[in-house]
Formats: C-alpha cells, sequence, structure tokens
C-alpha cells in the first residue's frame, strides 16, 4: 500500500507535509491583568518557534485600546481571538441544564471572596462551549490549555499537549500539594484533596493556574448527565461552609470522584519563589529510607516518565530512585513553566530589584516585546529560552 502512495507522490513532482496540530490556549483578562496577560502571551509565542497555536482570551471590562494591544501580538504562528464578555449576547446564555442565565451576572453571583469573578467563571466553561455563542473558530476548539495570567512559558509545551491528550481523563492540572512524593503520574483517589483535619502536604491536590481541558469531552459528558456536574459541586460544597468555594477545589472535588487522578509534573506550574521551592523540594531524600518506602504515600503512587509505564506501581528502590532523581531535576530550575501564585508578582517588585532573579528577569523580557513595553530598558543578556 505504501508504494503506489510514494509513487503518487512522486509523480506529483513535489512532497506533501500534512499540518501540525494546533496548541489551544485559553486565556482570560480584565482591564487590571491586561498587560500581565500580555507577557503571558508573549512567552507562549517565543518558548516555541515551530508549533502552530490558537489563543482565546476572554475579557471583562478592556478597554478597546487594551483590546488592540492584544490583538496586535497575532501572527502568521500564532492567531488571538478575543472574546468580549460583556457582549450583549452573554445576557442571555443557554445551559446545558437548559437555562438561559446573564453569564457575568451568574460569575459575580458563585465568585469567592477575594478574587476576580473571573476566576470562578471557569466552571462554566462546559456551558459556554455548550451555548454555540463563541466565534466558529473558538467553538470548534476540542482540548486547550488554561494559563493563569500571572506566569511565563520557558520552554515548549508541545510535549505536554502530547501527554495530555493521550491521558483518558477531562481535566488535567499540575500538582504543587503533594510535596513529600511529587504527585507526578497517576494517584489513587484514597490520596486525593484530604480532609481538612489531615497533613495537606501528604496528599495531592489539583493547582488550578495551568489545567488541561478536554471541553469536547466534558461537554458531552455533563448533557448526557443533563447538568454542568462542576455547579452541582460548588452548591455542595457552599451549602456545607457558607461560603463560595474557589473554582480549583471544585476542579479537586469533581476529580475525586474518580478511582485515579493523573497529575502532569510541577515543572509545568514551578514556584520561582526560592522559600516555597525549598519548602515543596526539600523532603526528596537522595536515597530513599526503608522508612520512606514502607509510607503509604509510595503505595499510592505510580510513576509517569521515560523509564516506567504509568500504569506500574513504584515496587522498587531503583524506582523510587528514579522518581527522586526527576525531582531533584525540578530544583536545577528544569522547568517549562514559571507561576507566580501566592507569591509577589514580578510586576510589582521596585526596579532596585527587577534583575534579582532569573524568572522576574525572563518576565520583564518578555514584557519588552509586547505593546505594553516600559520606557526603561533591560540589560542585553544571551540565552537560549527554547532549549
Amino acid at each position: 500500500m505504501k508504494i503506489p502512495f510514494l509513487l503518487g507522490v512522486i509523480l506529483c513532482g513535489r512532497w506533501t507535509t500534512l499540518p501540525a496540530a494546533v496548541q489551544n490556549y485559553v486565556l482570560a483578562t480584565d482591564d487590571k491583568y491586561v498587560v500581565a496577560t500580555a507577557v503571558a502571551v508573549q512567552s507562549i509565542k517565543s518558548s516555541d518557534s515551530y508549533s502552530a497555536r490558537q489563543i482565546v482570551i476572554f475579557t471583562d471590562g478592556v478597554s478597546r485600546e487594551n483590546a488592540d494591544k492584544l490583538q496586535t501580538m497575532s501572527n502568521e504562528r500564532c492567531t488571538i481571538t478575543l472574546v468580549d464578555l460583556q457582549d450583549p449576547k452573554w445576557k442571555s446564555m443557554p445551559t446545558i441544564e437548559g437555562q438561559q442565565i446573564d453569564l457575568m451576572d451568574f460569575a459575580d453571583q458563585i465568585k469567592s471572596d477575594g478574587w476576580s469573578r473571573l476566576v470562578n467563571f471557569r466552571l462554566l466553561f462546559p456551558d459556554i462551549w455548550y451555548s454555540g455563542l463563541l466565534p466558529e473558530n473558538v467553538q470548534n476548539v476540542n482540548s486547550f490549555l488554561w494559563l493563569d495570567s500571572d506566569l511565563i512559558v520557558v520552554k515548549s509545551l508541545a510535549p505536554l499537549f502530547d501527554k495530555c491528550e493521550r491521558v483518558n481523563q477531562e481535566i488535567i492540572g499540575a500538582n504543587l500539594y503533594f510535596p513529600r512524593h511529587g504527585g507526578v503520574g497517576w494517584v489513587n483517589a484514597q490520596y486525593f484533596n484530604p480532609p481538612a483535619t489531615d497533613q495537606e502536604d501528604e496528599f495531592a491536590r489539583i493547582s488550578g493556574g495551568v489545567v488541561f481541558w478536554k471541553i469536547e469531552r466534558l461537554v458531552e459528558r455533563f448533557v448526557f448527565q443533563g447538568c454542568n456536574e462542576f455547579l452541582v459541586l460548588f452548591l455542595e460544597r457552599k451549602h456545607r461552609e457558607g461560603t463560595n468555594p474557589q473554582e480549583e477545589v471544585v476542579l479537586d472535588d469533581w476529580l475525586k470522584q474518580q478511582n485515579c487522578v493523573y497529575f502532569f509534573s510541577p515543572r509545568y506550574n514551578a514556584t520561582p519563589d526560592p522559600v516555597l521551592q525549598c519548602k515543596i523540594f526539600a523532603p526528596w531524600p537522595e536515597i530513599p529510607t526503608e522508612d520512606d518506602y514502607r509510607q503509604k504515600i509510595y503505595r499510592g503512587l505510580i510513576r509517569d516518565d521515560e523509564f516506567t509505564d504509568p500504569r506500574v506501581p513504584l515496587k522498587s528502590q531503583k524506582d523510587i530512585m528514579r522518581f527522586n532523581k526527576h525531582m531533584q531535576a525540578l530544583c536545577r530550575n528544569d522547568v517549562h513553566i514559571w507561576h507566580w501564585d501566592c507569591v509577589k508578582k514580578p510586576w510589582k517588585k521596585s526596579r532596585s530589584s527587577a534583575y534579582s532573579d532569573v524568572s522576574t528577569l525572563l518576565w520583564r523580557i518578555h514584557r519588552q516585546q509586547t505593546p505594553f513595553k516600559t520606557p526603561y530598558l533591560i540589560p542585553s543578556i544571551e540565552m537560549d529560552l527554547t532549549e
């Protein structure tokens, strides 16, 4: 079968190349975060010179000038689509439950104290894609990577897209809250999202800043169930606690219902704060002791790397040493995404400390490549950001 095909190509006088799969990203911003969002977008573009990307940015009250600046960041390898959430059409959005809601009014009703309404707004993604109100190029997106705006991408995310597409799970996130032993790979649900009385650092928990969404599968599932399961869990937790839970906590609850939960590596959601790095990575011993090996967490964790099948448990000290070698690599800044989650933002640092660490310097370099660049110059350095 292959020979006639090759002859046909030769006779046509040229070789044809199949187009690469497009990486889809989704972000959201208001005017307060528009500069940070532009920097995140620029970092996506700079991190990979080969992949085709589509970036969807949901905007809430962004000025016309700032929206135009974001739009100018499109190029031949990266298309940017802005979706204005204050457009009148979103005031009557069809939902999976068969209701009509004012999208942003509803987002106000479910927002958590101290957080922008764009945070819990993400719980409505299945309804938004179901509504049919999105632009056609966005409506046709089957899966995407959600990114918070307070981060930068420093290496290609193509391996992450490839891995997540192959994992049989609707939402997949990085796990920074399982610091004793990582949470990379498959984690049994019994170790996931513990009760408040347990030690949080011995259990797994999703970090909502970098999450891979298989949105088509979610919509199909929720339509079959006849409801947005995220909102059901949101209301259950609100009833128990008397306050609106945060979006990533609801995602935790939803994932906990599954027998096994997959996390991707913390290198895709690494904190640039050295104090937090020490807190997260210090507990990994170079050579695990017998005591370490006997802990229930080792029995609950399943590795996922180039050496092992993700469904094979850690059964030997050799496997555990490979796992620890992987975590030590993270300590050497082998990261793909720096995320200023729960730490001082790089744009709030004083100029005197602007270049005190590599991640902040990279953030400022990317800003100078956006339409929101500052009047002062960034020192010239030679650095391969795509290594």
